[in-house]
């Protein structure tokens, strides 16, 4: 996924989320990187587990003090050579952003929200502020019945639990 944009000059936050899947018994990984201007930044080492599991990530970063102009961000991925993991976008989409900081006088000012139930919760950022980031967390620890969905929706991010149980979502909220 490759996005463009023409910057005022400063910092800009990179986020990605999306899932993966192993189609084999092996254990599969991926692995994941973030590039600016043809410059690998930022990798991330993604577990996909054994056949049949998916698994949801999301991963973060600031690149720091870039030029004003026009800047190229992507992020790529690949499997460890097993040609067992896929990445997904049925019932889980990709969302790829990079949003500027607002150049060297900017002040970035962020927040986290919660929200906790059974089932599927969903919480979101409040008006003039922008989601960066999220994630699910299972407060029984109990992994084969943890969150199925662990993913951005609109302004906000989402925790489905099929089997009923507590779970907790947080979204992470910045302006300026």
């Amino acid at each position: 996924m490759t996005i463009t944009m023409n910057t005022a000059g400063g910092d800009v936050l990179l986020t990605f989320s999306g899932n993966i899947y192993a189609s084999g018994n092996d254990n599969a990984h991926a692995e994941l990187q973030f590039s600016v201007d043809g410059s690998a930044r930022h990798n991330m080492r993604s577990e996909a587990g054994d056949g049949g599991w998916e698994n949801d990530f999301s991963m973060q970063w600031i690149e720091k003090g870039l030029n004003a102009g026009s800047h190229t961000f992507k992020v790529r991925w690949k499997d460890d050579n097993t040609n067992n993991v896929q990445q997904l976008g049925l019932s889980y989409p990709r969302a790829f952003s990079a949003i500027e900081l607002g150049g060297s006088s900017g002040v970035l000012n962020c927040t986290t929200k919660t929200q906790s139930g059974t089932g599927n919760q969903q919480v979101y950022c409040d008006a003039g502020w922008t989601m960066t980031s999220g994630g699910c967390n299972d407060p029984t620890g109990y992994r084969d019945n943890g969150p199925q969905w662990d993913r951005p929706v609109g302004n906000g991010w989402e925790c489905l639990r099929y089997y009923g149980g507590s779970v907790d979502v947080y979204v992470r909220c910045c302006k300026f």
